[in-house]
């Protein structure tokens, strides 16, 4: 009797391990967003993660967008990368039995008017040709402020030097929700047409910076000139302006010492 029981006693054991056993072996990978917000209109690096521990190794990873276009791609040696707007793909490659595989993609997030979640899928699909599905939640941020402006020049109201062709032109413009997107300086050239130029941002600083031909503009003449600085949620910050030239050198009267004056080493002029 004590050895039937022993021996259901281990059978039992023996079955329950076989079971739990199996649910680790047979669970599906799992694929995590390492990146789960970003600003709005932004191009962004997504960066997922897919558990493939104890399973089935696989060999081809997609992921879907919506509200958002794949714009780029990182080659991994091992992988063979090809994407589209509304996806991308990784095939050909080694995901073991045992790691977890990090996949990276470049993606331009699309406008929204308040934040907004979207789902995209993930597929992980195995050796054996069985595909694993998997939603992953992704929030894209709504920026509602433009961007800002401020150490224009020139200021409104100053005096430039006339016949100038390389007249230097900057502001400083700052979003630290969607980014900038770009910046331009628009003027008159003292003349009835209009002349656009975009910024190039100085590296490393908040500056954007350009030079412009001012040779029209002479004594006397003025230019009206605006800065326009857009985010990449298509917010902006308009900064309008007006400048006069000088061409007209300054009078200089010299008042001491006077013609044939003796001074010694210590005189004041």
């Amino acid at each position: 009797m004590v050895c039937r029981f022993r021996f259901a006693l281990v059978s039992s054991f023996v079955l329950l391990l076989t079971l739990v056993l199996s649910l680790i072996v047979y669970a599906a990978p799992t694929v995590s967003l390492d990146t789960i917000e970003a600003y709005e209109g932004q191009t962004v690096t997504i960066d997922f993660s897919v558990n493939n521990f104890m399973e089935v190794p696989s060999n081809h990873i997609r992921i879907e967008l919506l509200s958002a276009e794949v714009v780029g791609m990182y080659d991994f040696q091992s992988w063979v990368e090809t994407y589209d707007i509304s996806f991308a793909d990784w095939t050909n490659g080694p995901l073991p039995d045992n790691a977890v595989g990090i996949y990276r993609f470049d993606a331009k997030l699309s406008t929204v008017s308040d934040d907004k979640e979207v789902v995209w899928t993930a597929d992980v699909i195995d050796i054996d040709g069985t595909t694993t599905e998997q939603a992953l939640t992704f929030t894209i941020l709504n920026d509602a402020t433009p961007p800002e402006i401020s150490n224009e020049n020139p200021s409104d109201g100053d005096v430039l030097l006339g016949g100038n062709n390389a007249q230097r032109v900057s502001i400083d413009a700052i979003d630290d929700e969607s980014g900038i997107e770009e910046v331009t300086f628009m003027y008159d050239n003292c003349e009835s047409s209009t002349y656009s130029v975009v910024l190039k941002q100085e590296p490393g600083t908040d500056t954007f910076l350009g030079v412009i031909d001012l040779s029209n503009c002479h004594e006397g003449d003025t230019l009206s000139y605006g800065f326009e600085a857009n985010n990449n949620a298509g917010e902006s910050s308009v900064y309008l302006g007006e400048v006069i030239f000088d061409e007209t050198a300054p009078d200089v009267e010299l008042i001491f010492p006077s013609p044939d004056d003796i001074i010694g080493k210590t005189s004041i002029f």
